[in-house]
């Protein structure tokens, strides 16, 4: 059972290192901080409405809860998920997000492989959610043949992430090559965000290896710290003021 659609913040809703299943390219996000509490009413009603409307068939009655297999289990969590989401959309405060604008936002300073990822993203999202202008123009395949043959040096230190994301140019913009596309953008993601995240680490563990570094040899400006003193080792005086007044 999936469950994602209904919760809060969910990691496989906010954290975009891989496409979307299927040509979904938005995800609604609703506004829980401004329900009030009359809202949260017509909610609960609405979904109890759609519940009593419901045809009796669908629910069978068993005798023993162990005879309930699991696309039983399937079929009534997708029933009661639509049920949930239809009454979601009509009564809470929603907006839609457009994915292709948030995905991979977790490095800022984004590094040559990742541009190039970002790029084959807009160019994914342009095919299956806009007007196509990125592959109907005057030179379209040969401008992206030259570029994606450049995409592929990206990964070429590593054997396993290069064979991976090699995007091969035969029948390019063909409905089978975006499909294949897709799956190469994934990986791209991962190996995009498993290096992000090795760059992430080793500078944090550097970081705690300085601290501990000083803790060990400069104990004086380590003691300073934690005790949050602002004291200076050397003092320079640059300017002496002379009161003529005080002589």
């Amino acid at each position: 059972m999936d469950t994602s659609i209904l919760i809060r913040n969910n990691r496989k809703n906010t954290v975009y290192d891989k496409l979307p299943i299927g040509n979904a390219h938005t995800r609604v996000l609703y506004d829980c901080d401004d329900i009030k509490t009359e809202k949260w009413d017509k909610f609960r009603l609405n979904i109890k409405s759609q519940l009593n409307s419901l045809d009796q068939e669908v629910i069978e009655d068993k005798v023993n809860i162990k005879e309930y297999s699991q696309e039983d289990i399937d079929r009534y969590w997708d029933k009661l998920n639509s049920v949930i989401v239809s009454a979601a959309d009509s009564e809470l405060p929603r907006k839609v997000i457009r994915l292709h604008n948030t995905f991979i936002r977790y490095n800022k300073k984004k590094t040559r492989p990742e541009r190039h990822t970002n790029k084959l993203l807009k160019l994914l999202h342009n095919y299956y959610y806009g007007n196509q202008q990125m592959t109907t123009s005057v030179g379209a395949k040969s401008r992206w043949a030259r570029k994606i043959a450049k995409y592929n040096q990206d990964y070429v230190t590593s054997t396993d992430d290069y064979n991976k994301c090699n995007i091969v140019i035969q029948d390019m913009f063909s409905e089978n090559w975006f499909d294949n596309l897709k799956k190469k953008v994934n990986y791209r993601l991962r190996a995009d965000y498993k290096k992000f995240k090795a760059t992430e680490t080793k500078s944090i563990k550097d970081k705690i290896e300085k601290r501990v570094e000083i803790t060990q040899k400069d104990q004086t400006t380590w003691l300073s710290s934690i005790l949050d003193r602002n004291t200076h080792a050397n003092i320079v005086i640059d300017k002496v003021l002379v009161n003529e007044e005080s002589e």
